[in-house]
Order: structure tokens, then C-alpha cells, then sequence
């Protein structure tokens, strides 16, 4: 075979198989509300799992739970990619539950382990440590968190801190007690910080090495004011910022984190900065936003807001200073959008819109970080939270 035939032979084989060297798979999985708050049922099948290209945008099914989950409120993927956890029954009163399972990462499709009483009602967030080692979650209707260890095998164990809170805020329906809405892990060396919706506060911790119990650091209220109604939290990439969404008030609060602060300074660990509207100056309440990320370079924040406005507001990120400059708003082509994310690769980002039953997937672009719709979308009943696993 002469080496022109060789050479043209070798760049038909590459041209064939190109598309699959350089397809980017994930698996997305999809927790939804089985049921309403009334009891009666969605048609939600549980957790559904597709396949998902971030090259192409496109979404395909693989299948779903077929009702053996009762309302998946939020998900939460080990580091290792291995285990998925869901904060299970969150409709049904007295039975919150985290569920564990085995992740088979050639077909997506997963296992049960095992399960526990994740401590009250509602389990509506749930987060594993970047160690792999605990399990924290929020029950939202139980005025509780808690956290778990994990085993070498993804299995809960029982829990080892737990925490019951009193009080309430200063919205007279909403805040008429403690709502814990999130508990998210730092990046590194296991810091944990729990957002009370309820009570307008920020609760700061930090596992000890043996995962026995938790050191309470600081409780702070500094920089979320009475009724903003502090909702999901995100650390930045380089772990010094941490962005809070604000329900309530439509806003996102940005705060210096601070870990080498001494314990008995009276200095915060979390000291308040700045703080963005998530809405235009002019747009008239009540304000409901929601969800928070950030993309893979920490270039740019996005945070969803439902009632009205049904939107994702984009900010960009100043690399020094975590403050945060609005670039615009882009419709979710839907309502109520309860959770989004963003792809591994940061080429897309897809949204969860609760109360019409669609996801939607739009494409990033990395340099202004503006949102344009690809056409791709699936519908699912009351989809509640979305997981990406890169393969």
C-alpha cells in the first residue's frame, strides 16, 4: 500500500470515529415529586437517568426508578462517581428518609444500598463531603439537619449530628420557623455551612479528622438582614468566596471565607462583602430565586428565579475581589425553575422547571457567559433536581 493510500486511509478512519473520540458523555440524573403537597400523585416515575453529550446537547433516556422512590427532592453524586444519594419521601410528613445507591457506570443505572431517617420532613437538600466520607442533609419542614457517615461500600450509617432548631424570622407565613434549606461542604478540610430560610442565618462548622462529631465554629448573621430568606450556598473553585442565594429578597450575598481565623477571635470566618440583585432594579416582588452555581472556571455566576420572572440571572465573577457584575437575564422557557447545572466540560447548562414539567437545555458561551436556547428538551413531572456525572 503506497503512503499516499496509507495517508488518505488514516484520515478517513479518524473523520469516521471522530465523532465518538470526541463525544463527551455524562449521565444526568433527574429527581422529581412523586406526589403533591396535598398527597395526590404527579405520574413522576421517581429518578429518571439519560445520557447526555456535552458536544452535542442532546439528551437521551435510559430509564428511571418506575415509581420504587417516593418524591427524590434533591440528589447528591459521590466524588468517586460511584454512589448516588437522594433525600427521599419529602412529601410525605414524618417519613424524610437518605437513600444510598450503587452507581453502574457502564449502563447509568443504579442499585439500592440502603436507607435511614434523615431526621424530619422534607429532606430538601442533601450534599456528600469531598472526602467521600459524610452525608449532610437539610430537612426543610423538620426545622433539622443532619450528617451521616458513609461507608467504604456507599452505605449510610446512623447519623453522628444532629441538629433541631427553634425560632422563626420575620416574614410572618414563610418564616414562621426554622427552614434549613441547605448544608454544603467547602472544597476542602470539610467545613460545612447550613442555611436557615427561616431564620435568616448561616450556621459554619468543621468536621474534625475522626468523623465522629462536629465542632461548632461560629453562627453568624452578618450581612443577611431580616427577611431575605437565605436559600442554596456555593463556594467558589478557589475556596475564598461563598455566594448565597436570597430567596425572599432576590438577592445573592457574597461573603470572604476565612478559615485561619482563631476559634476564640471574635472575628467571623464568613465576613459579609457585597450583595447583587438577582432582578432588575425596577422589577416589582414578591421575589422567589432559587438555585446558584458556578461555572467550571469560577468566571461566572448564575442563579435562577422563579414566580414572576421565571429567569436565570448571569453575573461575572471578579478573579480578585468575588464580586459579582450583572451581564443579563435569559427565560428558562418554562416556570418555576426549582434547580439547574451546568456540565462538567461548562458547555452547557440545563434547567429543571418544576411546575411545567420541562427540562431545557441551553448553550454556554464561556467568554460572555450568555445562555442561548438549543431546542433541546425533555418533560418530566415536577422536576426537582439535576446531577451530572462525567464519564
Amino acid at each position: 500500500m503506497t503512503s499516499y493510500v496509507m495517508k488518505h486511509l488514516v484520515t478517513y478512519l479518524f473523520l469516521l470515529l471522530a465523532p465518538t473520540l470526541w463525544a463527551q458523555d455524562n449521565y444526568l440524573y433527574i429527581g422529581s415529586y412523586t406526589s403533591n403537597k396535598d398527597g395526590s400523585r404527579t405520574g413522576s416515575e421517581g429518578i429518571y437517568i439519560y445520557k447526555f453529550d456535552s458536544e452535542t446537547g442532546k439528551l437521551d433516556s435510559i430509564g428511571s426508578t418506575a415509581g420504587s422512590v417516593e418524591s427524590p427532592s434533591y440528589l447528591a453524586i459521590s466524588p468517586n462517581g460511584k454512589y448516588l444519594y437522594a433525600g427521599t419521601n419529602a412529601r410525605t410528613p414524618g417519613l424524610g428518609r437518605v437513600t444510598a445507591y450503587s452507581i453502574d457506570k457502564a449502563t447509568g443505572q443504579f442499585t439500592p444500598i440502603n436507607e435511614e431517617e434523615s431526621g424530619g420532613d422534607n429532606p430538601i437538600y442533601v450534599e456528600v463531603s469531598p472526602d467521600g466520607k459524610s452525608l449532610a442533609v437539610a430537612n426543610y419542614g423538620g426545622s433539622s439537619w443532619a450528617v451521616f457517615p458513609l461507608d467504604s461500600t456507599g452505605a449510610i450509617g446512623r447519623r453522628y449530628m444532629y441538629s433541631f432548631k427553634e425560632g422563626k424570622g420575620t416574614h410572618p407565613t414563610r418564616q414562621e420557623k426554622p427552614h434549613p434549606h441547605a448544608a454544603v461542604f467547602s472544597p476542602k478540610d470539610n467545613w460545612l455551612i447550613v442555611s436557615d430560610f427561616g431564620k435568616d442565618e448561616l450556621e459554619l462548622y468543621q468536621l474534625l479528622p475522626k468523623p465522629t462529631v462536629l465542632r461548632h465554629v461560629v453562627d453568624t448573621t452578618n450581612g443577611i438582614n431580616p427577611g431575605n430568606g437565605p436559600r442554596h450556598v456555593i463556594f467558589h473553585p478557589d475556596g475564598k468566596f461563598v455566594y448565597v442565594v436570597e430567596e425572599l429578597s432576590g438577592t445573592v450575598a457574597l461573603f470572604y471565607f476565612d478559615p485561619t481565623i482563631d476559634f476564640q477571635s471574635k472575628k467571623s470566618e464568613l465576613a459579609f462583602v457585597d450583595r447583587v440583585l438577582t432582578h432588575p432594579v425596577d422589577a416589582q416582588g414578591p421575589f422567589e430565586s432559587a438555585d446558584i452555581h458556578l461555572s467550571p472556571d469560577g468566571k461566572f455566576l448564575y442563579a435562577s428565579n422563579r414566580g414572576q420572572q421565571n429567569n436565570i440571572a448571569i453575573f461575572k465573577v471578579d478573579k480578585k475581589s468575588g464580586k459579582l457584575t450583572p451581564v443579563g437575564y435569559q427565560s428558562t422557557l418554562g416556570e418555576t425553575p426549582r434547580n439547574f447545572a451546568i456540565d462538567p466540560s461548562g458547555n452547557f447548562l440545563l434547567v429543571a422547571n418544576q411546575s411545567t414539567g420541562n427540562v431545557v437545555v441551553f448553550k454556554r458561551d464561556k467568554k460572555t457567559g450568555l445562555l442561548t436556547p438549543t431546542g433541546e428538551t425533555i418533560n418530566i413531572p415536577q422536576p426537582s433536581c439535576l446531577k451530572l456525572l462525567k464519564l
